[in-house]
C-alpha cells in the first residue's frame, strides 16, 4: 500500500462514525442481530436474515461461518471460512475482513457481519476492527461494549488469545506500520517472544 493510499485509509477510519450506538433500551436475546455502530449490525444466522437485511437497509454481508448462507440477490457478500474451534488460526481473516467492512463505511452503506450465532467467530473479527480504529482501548473494554448492545457476544478462549496478542501489538506499534502488519503470517509466538524481551529490558532499565 502507498503512503498516500495509507494516509486516506488511516483517514477513513478515523472520520467516519465508528463509535458505538447508544443503547437504549436491554436487548432481546433471540435479537437476529444487534446495531454496534451507525453502519455495522453483528448478528447470527437464521431464516428471518433476509427480511432483517431488507428492514434495517442492510446491503453488505460479511458471513464468518464455516457454512454458506443465502442472503438474497441485492446484498453484497462474502463469506471467510471459519470454524470455532480451539485451533483455529482466525487472525489471518482480520485483513481482509477489515477491508470488506471498511470499504461498506466508507461507501456510508450498512453491513451485517455474522456467523452462525454471533456469539464468538463474527464478535472476534469485529472486535479486531475496532481496536484497529481505537488502539488505546483494550479487548476487554471492546468486547464490553459489544456485550451491552449483543449480551450473547463470547469469543472461545482461542480467539480471545489471539486478540489479546493483536491488542499488543495495536498498542506498541504505530498504526501506520500496523496496518500492513495485518496478514496471513500473523505469528503469535514471535510476538510472545518480542512481549517478553520488551518487558525484560524495560524492567532492567528500571
Amino acid at each position: 500500500m502507498e503512503a498516500k493510499q495509507l494516509d486516506q485509509f488511516l483517514t477513513q477510519l478515523t472520520e467516519n462514525p465508528m463509535t458505538f450506538v447508544p443503547v437504549k433500551e436491554k436487548p432481546n436475546p433471540n435479537d437476529l442481530a444487534n446495531q454496534i455502530t451507525h453502519y455495522i449490525f453483528l448478528g447470527g444466522y437464521d431464516g428471518r436474515i433476509q427480511q432483517f437485511c431488507k428492514l434495517n437497509k442492510i446491503n453488505r454481508v460479511l458471513n464468518v461461518g464455516a457454512q454458506l448462507y443465502p442472503v438474497g440477490p441485492d446484498v453484497v457478500y462474502k463469506r471467510v471460512e471459519v470454524a470455532d474451534k480451539l485451533d483455529e488460526n482466525i487472525s489471518k481473516y482480520f485483513q481482509e475482513c477489515t477491508e470488506f467492512i471498511m470499504k461498506a463505511v466508507k461507501a456510508k452503506e450498512r453491513i451485517l457481519v455474522h456467523c452462525q450465532g454471533g456469539i464468538s467467530r463474527a464478535p472476534t473479527i469485529l472486535t479486531a476492527l475496532l481496536q484497529v480504529c481505537f488502539p488505546k482501548t483494550s479487548v476487554d473494554q471492546i468486547i464490553k461494549q459489544l456485550k451491552e448492545r449483543r449480551p450473547q457476544v463470547n469469543p472461545n478462549p482461542n480467539f480471545m488469545r489471539q486478540l489479546y496478542a493483536f491488542e499488543v501489538e495495536c498498542k506498541n506499534v504505530h498504526l501506520r506500520d500496523l496496518l500492513p502488519k495485518i496478514c496471513p503470517n500473523y505469528n503469535l509466538r514471535e510476538l510472545s517472544d518480542s512481549t517478553k524481551k520488551n518487558e525484560s529490558e524495560t524492567s532492567k532499565s528500571v
